[in-house]
C-alpha cells in the first residue's frame, strides 16, 4: 500500500468534461438519492445503518439512486463497520462487481468481470487502514484507464479497467453492520437502472410442487426439535428461535451473549433424554476454505472448527461453546438421538494429505456435556474439494444397529452400519440407494416407517438436482416404495432437504438450494395415485 500522491487527487478532482456531473446520495446521514435493496436501514443521527438482526448472510444493499456510465468517475463515502473478521462487507457496482472491505480469508478483496474476473482475490490487510467502529473515507476513482481504491489518504488497490459503463455504485454489508455517513458520485451519470445478480443455478426458481403439498411460507430453512414445554425451537446465524404457535411467530433468545465471533448459517438440533436441547455448528466466523489449486490439496490454513452448546431451559440461555474440532468440516447434514439415548452427529473431517473429505461421526452419551470421535467413514478416492464420502444421515434399525448413508458421486449412497451406537463402523460399501451426488435426510416416523428424501437418479430430461424426491420404507430399508417426485425445479436446484414430523403423519420440509418450504401428509403420500400426480408427467 502507498500513500496516495497529489497528483492523483488534482487528476480526478480537477476540472471534469462538461459531461460529468457530481450527485450526493447521501448527507449528514440522510437519504438524499438511493435505492434500497433488501431489508430497510435505518436512519440514525448521523448515518443510515443496515439492519443488526439478520443472520450470518445479510442480503442487505444501499444503493445511488444513479447509475454511472462509461469515462472516468469518483466516488466517495464515509463509512463505520462493526466488525471486520470475515465479515464480507463490500462496495459494489451493481451486483456483479465488488471491492470488498474484508472477506472469508481475513483480507480484503475484489470480485467480478470489471475486476479482471477475480473471484475473491486477496489485496490487502484490512486492519492496516480499517478499525471496527470507527469512521473511515472511502473513495473510488476511474481515470482514463486506471483503478484507484482508497481508504483514508492511502491507496490501497489499482488497476487498468475498462472504461464502460458500470451501473448503479452500491455497499453490501453482508455478515456486518456498516454505517454510511455520506456518499457522493462524480462522474458521466445515468438513470437508475435495477441491478441484475448474475444468476446461479441455486437461484433458479422454477419450482412445482406436487398437488400433495402444501406451500408452508413461514417455516425456517433449518432444524427443528419438538421441546418439553410444547414449543419447537430452532437455530441460525447467533439466535435461537423459539415457536408456541407451530412456527407462526418466534421468540429470540442469543446463544452467544458473551460475545463469542461466532455465527452459523444452520445448526444441528437434538433433544437429550433428560431434556437438555444440543446444538452442534460449524462455525462461519472461522471460516477459510483455502486449496491449492495447481496441486489439488488443502492450504494447512483450510479451516472450519466445529462447536456444540447446551440449554437445559428450552432455548432461553446456553452453555459456553465447546469445541469438537477444530480442522474443516464441509457440512454437517444430520444428527440422531437412538433409543439408548446417545446422540450421533454425522461430523465432516478433511484429510490433507490425501485431499479429500471423510465422514466421522461424534458420539455423546451423557446428555451433550463429554464427546468422542468415532471411527472415520472413508474409502480411496481421488483428490477434490469436494471428494470423499461426506453430508451423511443416518437413523437406527429396529435391531438395534445404525445405519449411515453417505454422499458420493458415484451414482448411489454408500452404506455403513454401527452395532455399538456409533462407536465404530463396518467398512462403507454400495448401497441399493441410486443417487445424484447429493445428500439427503432419513427419518423414522411416528408411524415407524423410514422416509428418505432425496435428489434420486432424475427421469429422463432432468439433471442432478432438479427434482426432490421421497421413498417409504416399512421393513427396516429393505424394500422401498418407488421415488416419488415432491418437487421439481428445472435449470435449477432443489436439494440439502429438512425434515420435521411436527404432529404424527404431518411432515415439514424445506430445501437449502431452492429455498423452498412445505408440509404434506405421510397418508397422502402412500395413496396409490400420488405416483402418477406429479404436474407434467410425461
Amino acid at each position: 500500500m502507498a500513500t496516495t500522491s497529489a497528483f492523483l487527487f488534482a487528476a480526478a478532482t480537477g476540472a471534469v468534461p462538461s459531461l460529468q456531473r457530481t450527485r450526493v446520495l447521501v448527507e449528514a446521514g440522510k437519504p438524499v438519492a438511493v435505492r434500497v435493496l433488501g431489508k430497510p436501514w435505518r436512519q440514525g443521527k448521523t448515518f443510515l445503518e443496515s439492519d443488526p438482526t439478520p443472520p450470518a448472510r445479510n442480503p442487505q444493499g444501499l444503493y445511488g439512486d444513479c447509475s454511472v456510465g462509461s469515462g472516468d468517475f469518483h466516488i466517495k463515502a464515509k463509512l463505520t463497520l462493526s466488525h471486520l473478521d470475515r465479515s464480507a462487507a463490500a462496495f459494489a457496482f451493481a451486483l456483479t462487481d465488488f471491492f470488498g472491505f474484508e472477506g472469508a480469508h481475513n483480507a480484503m478483496f475484489v470480485t467480478g468481470p470489471f475486476f479482471n474476473n477475480a473471484r475473491g482475490k486477496k489485496i490487502g490487510d484490512p486492519e492496516a487502514v480499517i478499525t471496527p467502529g470507527k469512521p473511515f473515507d472511502f473513495e473510488c476513482i476511474r481515470k482514463e484507464d486506471m483503478l484507484y481504491v482508497l481508504i483514508g489518504n492511502t491507496t490501497v488497490y489499482q488497476q487498468k479497467v475498462s472504461v464502460r459503463a458500470m451501473g448503479p455504485p452500491g455497499f453490501r454489508p453482508a455478515r456486518s453492520t456498516m454505517r454510511v455517513h455520506s456518499f457522493s458520485v462524480t462522474g458521466n451519470l445515468e438513470p437508475y437502472t435495477e441491478p441484475k445478480p448474475r444468476v446461479r443455478i441455486s437461484d433458479v426458481d422454477n419450482i412445482t410442487a406436487h398437488p400433495f403439498v402444501t406451500p408452508l411460507p413461514d417455516l425456517m430453512e433449518t432444524r427443528y426439535v419438538r421441546l418439553d414445554d410444547g414449543g419447537i425451537l430452532t437455530a441460525t446465524g447467533y439466535q435461537a428461535f423459539v415457536s408456541y404457535d407451530e412456527g407462526k411467530s418466534y421468540k429470540r433468545f442469543p446463544i452467544f451473549p458473551n460475545g463469542e465471533n461466532m455465527t452459523f448459517r444452520k445448526a444441528l438440533a437434538v433433544k437429550a433424554p433428560d431434556g437438555t436441547v444440543v446444538l452442534v455448528f460449524a462455525n462461519d466466523r472461522e471460516f477459510n476454505f483455502s486449496w491449492d489449486r495447481k496441486k489439488n490439496l488443502p492450504n494447512h490454513e483450510c479451516r472450519r472448527p466445529v462447536y456444540t452448546v447446551r440449554s437445559r431451559d428450552n432455548g432461553k440461555t446456553w452453555t459456553p461453546p465447546m469445541q469438537l474440532d477444530d480442522t474443516y468440516c464441509g457440512a454437517l447434514n444430520d444428527a440422531i438421538v437412538t433409543g439408548r439415548g446417545t446422540i450421533i452427529v454425522t461430523g465432516q473431517e478433511l484429510l490433507y494429505q490425501e485431499g479429500r473429505h471423510t465422514t466421522r461421526p461424534y458420539v455423546c452419551t451423557d446428555n451433550g456435556k463429554t464427546w468422542m470421535k468415532a471411527d472415520k467413514l472413508d474409502i480411496e478416492m481421488p483428490r477434490g474439494d469436494h471428494s470423499g464420502l461426506i453430508e451423511a444421515t443416518l437413523t437406527e434399525l429396529r435391531d438395534g444397529r445404525i445405519w449411515i448413508l453417505l454422499r458420493s458421486y458415484h451414482g448411489f449412497f454408500y452404506e455403513a452400519f454401527s452395532s455399538d451406537d456409533g462407536r465404530t463402523w463396518t467398512q462403507p460399501k454400495p448401497s441399493t440407494v441410486k443417487s445424484t451426488g447429493s445428500p439427503g435426510i432419513l427419518k423414522r416416523l411416528h408411524s415407524g416407517r423410514l422416509m428418505l428424501m432425496w435428489n434420486a437418479i432424475p427421469n429422463e430430461g432432468f439433471k442432478r438436482r432438479e427434482e426432490l424426491s421421497i421413498a417409504f420404507s416399512d421393513d427396516d430399508a429393505h424394500s422401498w416404495t418407488k421415488p416419488l417426485v415432491i418437487l421439481r425445479n428445472p435449470g435449477g436446484r432443489v436439494s440439502y432437504p429438512n425434515v420435521f414430523e411436527p404432529e404424527p403423519g404431518r411432515i415439514w420440509f424445506s430445501v437449502g438450494q431452492g429455498h423452498y418450504r412445505g408440509t404434506f401428509r405421510e397418508k397422502d403420500m402412500l395413496k396409490q395415485e400420488a405416483k402418477t400426480a406429479f404436474p407434467h408427467d410425461r
